[in-house]
């Protein structure tokens, strides 16, 4: 009770419901919950090809890699006395120009790839004003870190599970109405709490201004406005037709950002960047071939399951073990140095894949016994619940790394360059698949893919001791 009541007079109540509110609602009810399982079966079912809906997705994920840029322009612009208000304001007229067209696009593709877009930039830029809000306090009182962080994943986790819950039953029965209404509805309850500065953020002297501390370090400029054209040129680089340039593009992309990351940024700072884009580049991301083979009925030799079990059942039990994991990191891991925390997690990512190992090489096999195969499911989940190590690790690590007054860039220059590298990875293990993982018709197997998890449970740890 008595450390509620010191986070409250640290951070205010105000702004803690505000974090619940942008954090439960916004990034976890509709970006984790929803958005990031309707993309797939929402584009399945208006007869999109899975590398389109690919390709697709690069572009409405553009929003999460451009928070560089749109960071530094929160930080370095005082518009109407304010830096971060403003940007709360027009982050809503986008929410509420997104729920519009929800209504309004009839399935049309075009606008509903624009909506999205819209959705996520608007839940985007909230997110990184909240985040670089609570960094700022977090420095001044740094024994407050531990406990901040915990109340804005058990938040993200709670507004996740909510919409994992819903979402399932809604999907299998094709009532996409009623998930944009859920939208808009969320959209709306979180408008008011951040056009009426409960982000208690103080008023500057001047109408419009600029930041000058960041034009004392060039890199707080150029970093940023690096990485957002990365992030668009990796858009159009999608639809080049030779894979080895669209390889050479990345692979240039990532290395003169970590030469420049040397250069401008402290060491340390720059330490962490590049563990984040090795780690994150090279951890594959099967999620779109793995929910393909486990769910949809014209796979040969697939288990067919459906969305209710694969999305809703299966996300539950992940937000109970997520859960669990964030009260023993509180508990637990508070002292260990973020080293040792990084390494034992890369260690335990390697689990949940020993669960797809077995269930794909003996499809055969399991195919007959539905029940156990959900069971190992339900596994994978319970063990999946060292991410939320991994996510909780690296937000300390950034709020403990961002300096005075330059909160907003720096958090969303690590921001972006993690985004960017999942994006990087998932195009990978794109490739990878098509290449190397056998596609015969309709009859998916996933050759090779117990060697790629094996290599990177060997390979991921090492990096971690090696920075």
């Amino acid at each position: 009770m008595h450390k509620i009541k010191n986070i409250i007079t640290i951070f205010g109540l105000k702004f803690l419901i505000l974090l619940f509110i942008n954090q439960l609602i916004l990034k976890g009810l509709l970006y984790y919950g929803i958005f990031n399982n309707l993309i797939f079966p929402l584009f399945s079912y208006l007869g999109i090809s899975t590398s389109t809906i690919q390709i697709y997705s690069t572009f409405m994920y553009l929003p999460w890699t451009l928070k560089p840029i749109t960071g530094l322009i929160v930080d370095t612009t005082i518009i109407l006395f304010y830096k971060k208000i403003f940007w709360q304001w027009f982050s809503c007229l986008i929410g509420i120009c997104s729920t519009l067209i929800f209504f309004t696009n009839n399935y049309n593709i075009i606008l509903l790839i624009f909506s999205f877009v819209l959705l996520n930039s608007f839940i985007a830029i909230l997110d990184l004003i909240c985040e670089s809000k609570y960094s700022e306090i977090m420095r001044l009182n740094p024994e407050s870190g531990s406990s901040i962080i915990m109340y804005n994943s058990l938040c993200q986790q709670i507004g996740a599970f909510m919409g994992m819950i819903i979402i399932g039953p809604l999907m299998d029965n094709n009532n996409y109405f009623v998930i944009f209404l859920i939208i808009g509805i969320s959209t709306f309850i979180s408008i008011y709490p951040n056009v009426a500065n409960w982000i208690n953020e103080n008023k500057n002297n001047e109408i419009f201004g600029l930041n000058e501390i960041i034009f004392r370090n060039k890199g707080l400029i150029i970093l940023p406005i690096y990485l957002g054209l990365c992030s668009l040129a990796y858009f159009w680089i999608s639809y080049c037709p030779y894979l080895i340039l669209q390889l050479c593009f990345f692979v240039v992309m990532f290395l003169l950002f970590i030469a420049l990351t040397y250069f401008y940024l402290d060491k340390t700072i720059a330490n962490v960047i590049t563990y984040i884009i090795l780690v994150n580049v090279l951890w594959l991301n099967f999620d779109y071939q793995l929910q393909y083979f486990y769910t949809n009925s014209d796979v040969i030799n697939g288990y067919d399951l459906n969305y209710t079990f694969y999305v809703t059942i299966c996300n539950l039990v992940f937000f109970v073990s997520s859960i669990t994991a964030t009260i023993v990191y509180q508990k637990m891991w508070g002292n260990i140095t973020f080293r040792k925390k990084l390494l034992v997690i890369q260690i335990l990512n390697v689990l949940p894949f020993t669960v797809d190992i077995i269930l794909l090489t003996f499809t055969s096999t399991f195919i007959n016994y539905i029940y156990v195969v959900k069971l190992l499911l339900i596994l994978k989940q319970i063990i999946k619940c060292t991410t939320a190590f991994y996510s909780i690790s690296l937000t300390t690590l950034y709020s403990k790394l961002c300096d005075k007054k330059i909160e907003t860039i720096m958090i969303s220059l690590f921001a972006g360059v993690f985004n960017l590298s999942i994006m990087f990875s998932t195009w990978l293990s794109d490739q990878y698949y098509n290449v190397y993982l056998q596609y015969i018709g309709n009859e998916q197997t996933f050759k090779n893919f117990n060697l790629i998890i094996i290599l990177l449970g060997i390979i991921l740890p090492i990096i971690t001791v090696i920075y």
